[in-house]
């Protein structure tokens, strides 16, 4: 299982590595064609590897500077054909109005064993948020576990 894993870590690097460099074919490679993706911001949902790069697009866009993008204690749990992977995402960057966006993420991403490679099913991002006002509590930092 560890050659498993060590598969889905390359998956992680290349996400990584795609949108630090704002390459949109690069982050979504490792994404199947029926992906469903339940992102921070609206809409609730997202289908198909199409509309993940469309999204991802979107967001990249509003950005002028990543000063760093990380996806950090990670957790990846490994089967013969299904593997999840536990994480907080990070993103310190300066979009194109001049503001900083510098905030973490939890986010769970499934994936299933496709024609012999690790594919991206779904992908979940959340924020927490403080019940007594209904605001999202973007301000957190993890603690460091891997």
């Amino acid at each position: 299982m560890d050659t498993e894993k060590a598969s889905i870590r390359d998956i992680i690097n290349n996400r990584v590595k795609g949108v630090k460099a704002k390459d949109i074919d690069m982050a979504t490679q490792d994404y199947s064609n029926d992906v469903i993706l339940f992102d921070i911001i609206d809409p609730l949902e997202h289908h198909g590897k199409n509309a993940v790069k469309k999204r991802l697009q979107e967001w990249l866009s509003t950005l002028a500077e990543i000063k760093n993008f990380e996806i950090r204690n990670i957790g990846i749990h490994v089967s013969e054909t299904i593997a999840y992977c536990t994480s907080m995402n990070h993103i310190d960057a300066v979009n194109t109005n001049g503001n900083k966006l510098n905030m973490w993420w939890r986010e769970t991403t499934c994936y299933a064993k496709l024609n012999g490679k690790w594919k991206i099913t779904h992908a979940h991002s959340s924020v927490p948020f403080n019940p007594d006002n209904g605001q999202a509590s973007i301000g957190l930092k993890p603690e460091q576990i891997q």
